[in-house]
């Protein structure tokens, strides 16, 4: 039952980053690519240790130490793009929810009003939808 609430849960919140498609494809490729390379720097690290220790030749230990040095640059710009298209599409799925409450609210009939104090909407509006973007 759980499990099926938290599937649920991630269908609407699919749903609700549909139209930042892009961003979103371009996080999970991102996201793949620095998994990849993350993946590689243990290995590559230990080559430049062996050819430093083992080997002793400099043009081993220069050519391990660009991989290195490629590797874990491209897994540094992965990670940032990622984490800046999946940070734009939570700014814009806060925007678009804060539209839909506010035109929500502002449908309400006149009595709404009169029972609900401004205050309280304010932070009703302010609160939920900071929970949510959190």
């Amino acid at each position: 039952s759980k499990i099926k609430e938290k599937r649920a849960v991630l269908w609407r919140l699919l749903i609700l980053a549909l139209p930042e498609w892009q961003y979103l494809s371009g996080g999970f490729s991102f996201l793949l690519i620095a998994a990849a390379t993350t993946t590689w720097l243990p290995k590559l690290t230990g080559e430049v240790i062996d050819d430093i220790v083992i080997e002793k030749n400099e043009d081993l230990i220069r050519g391990s130490l660009t991989r290195l040095a490629v590797v874990s640059l491209a897994s540094a710009v992965a990670s940032g793009i990622r984490g800046t298209c999946f940070l734009i599409i939570m700014v814009k799925m806060n925007v678009r929810l804060r539209d839909k409450v506010y035109s929500a609210i502002l449908c309400q009939e006149m009595d709404f009003f009169d029972a609900t104090k401004t205050g309280d909407l304010s932070s009703r509006l302010s609160a939920d939808c900071n929970k949510m973007s959190d």
